[in-house]
């Protein structure tokens, strides 16, 4: 005997993914904060290296440094949107259709709000960043 269930939908319709953290979010940061004391959410190097330049960048040209930092991380998302060759995007790249939308390179179009992401990559380094002395 063979039993269907969920949701019926032709065979030609693309799936989508959906993560879902079985409610253990708050255990894994625990976890990590208590394997690593200060580094909270930080998984990767890059957010903190964008972060930095982003600030870098905030204090040569007095943009605000949120802004500054946004655009930074758009650009490197926006570049390795481009190095895909027109194949398919890595699948952990953030911002692929806002990005998509921008034609232009320029700091002013990268820093608005829209072009990119709502929640960046970077916003997990508040406490790193801190906790390594390299921001206030």
């Amino acid at each position: 005997m063979s039993e269907t269930w969920g949701i019926l939908s032709p065979a030609d319709l693309a799936s989508s993914r959906r993560l879902q953290s079985l409610g253990l979010t708050r255990a894994i940061r625990r976890f990590n904060e208590r394997a690593v004391p200060g580094m909270g959410g930080l998984w990767f190097t890059m957010p903190l290296v964008w972060s930095m330049l982003g600030i870098a960048v905030a204090h040569e040209t007095d943009k605000r440094p949120i802004s500054a930092a946004n655009a930074v991380e758009a650009l490197a998302m926006k570049l390795a949107l481009a190095k895909s060759n027109g194949g398919e995007p890595d699948g952990r790249l953030r911002g692929r259709r806002n990005l998509g939308r921008t034609d232009g390179w320029s700091f002013a179009e990268l820093a608005r709000p829209g072009s990119y992401v709502t929640q960046p990559f970077r916003q997990t380094c508040t406490q790193p960043l801190v906790t390594l002395g390299l921001v206030e």
